[in-house]
């Protein structure tokens, strides 16, 4: 019922998040050769229906895809689904899939295969696939599913702590070269389009330190050795990323976005005392979020949601042509 609840929040939005009235134009105009297939797909579902469809359906591929990964994973595992706090309060998860749509489809996607790795590789290639055909930022974890019985083992502290200080003192360089090699993202480091991100980066650093000190508990099963290897890989990534802002730390989130199965790993068998600490605290940061999005002067998926049936089609057509830029691009 939470997820079902979750979806339909999701689903009727209109006009809540960054790229909300991007999508809308594109929908619109029919100019949607630019996307990846699937994605493509569901922007022609919008162009012969209405542009909310677009919506409704990438939605449902979200929830779908977590609410599988969720539910399978704990009943398998035995684990309390107290991890949804975090799907619903956290960043790196719901929240964010509001904002980033296609995106979050594939990281939906990606998230189901990391919590099945002792399923068939065919198997989780083929969703890697279908991931990508939805946004191709994926494609880059496509490794990460082959070296999954590597990556199931866990290092020792101080290897992890050497690597993310590394990651903190060489890894913008390394980013910004692997970008004049291949021209992924170089129209963010053009135009430096954000710094933002700190706050974020600091939470979800705070979030590993955690899992780092009950890695005791995540040591007892490989599948959870390898969701807390691609945590830490998303957060050496995103320290990599930090300098050059959010759009860029964008490629750390499917592996960071692992974080509401971890906490059902750590929490089950927790006091209720630190199970109780742990709820509050997903809500005092969803709180802190809902604050910083009132007081943010740009777009934001927080503070601007309202569900699109309260308007008619034409009132909707005329509320985002006033809504997108004259730059748009995703």
């Amino acid at each position: 019922m939470s997820f079902l609840a979750l979806f339909v929040f999701s689903s009727l939005r209109f006009n809540a998040g960054y790229d909300y009235p991007v999508y809308y134009h594109f929908i619109q105009s029919g100019d949607v050769d630019r996307f990846e297939p699937l994605s493509r797909v569901l922007m022609g579902l919008g162009d012969a229906t209405d542009p909310a469809v677009f919506f409704v359906l990438s939605s449902a591929l979200v929830v779908l895809f977590y609410y599988l990964a969720f539910n399978r994973y704990c009943q398998a595992h035995r684990l309390s689904q107290i991890g949804i706090f975090s799907f619903l309060c956290l960043p790196m998860a719901f929240l964010d899939s509001l904002g980033v749509v296609r995106q979050f489809v594939a990281i939906a996607i990606f998230v189901y295969v990391a919590s099945q790795i002792g399923r068939n590789l065919l198997w989780s290639l083929g969703l890697m696939l279908l991931a990508a055909l939805f946004h191709a930022s994926v494609i880059i974890l496509i490794p990460l599913v082959l070296l999954r019985k590597h990556l199931a083992r866990l290092l020792d502290v101080r290897l992890y702590i050497l690597l993310w200080s590394l990651a903190l003192v060489l890894g913008s360089s390394m980013i910004r070269q692997v970008s004049t090699w291949t021209g992924w993202y170089s129209y963010y480091f053009e135009y430096q389009l954000s710094d933002s991100g700190y706050k974020i980066y600091a939470l979800m650093c705070c979030v590993f330190i955690y899992f780092l000190l009950n890695r005791k508990k995540i040591a007892v099963d490989a599948n959870h050795g390898y969701l807390f290897n691609c945590f830490f890989l998303g957060i050496l990534l995103y320290s990599a990323a930090l300098p050059f802002g959010i759009h860029v730390s964008r490629i750390s989130w499917a592996l960071l976005a692992v974080h509401p199965l971890l906490f059902s790993v750590v929490l089950t068998g927790k006091s209720d005392g630190e199970r109780s600490f742990f709820i509050a605290g997903c809500i005092g940061v969803l709180a802190i979020l809902m604050l910083l999005a009132y007081r943010n002067p740009e777009r934001d998926p927080l503070n601007q949601y309202e569900p699109f049936f309260v308007y008619d089609r034409a009132q909707r057509d005329l509320i985002m042509e006033r809504s997108i830029p004259e730059d748009a691009r995703l």
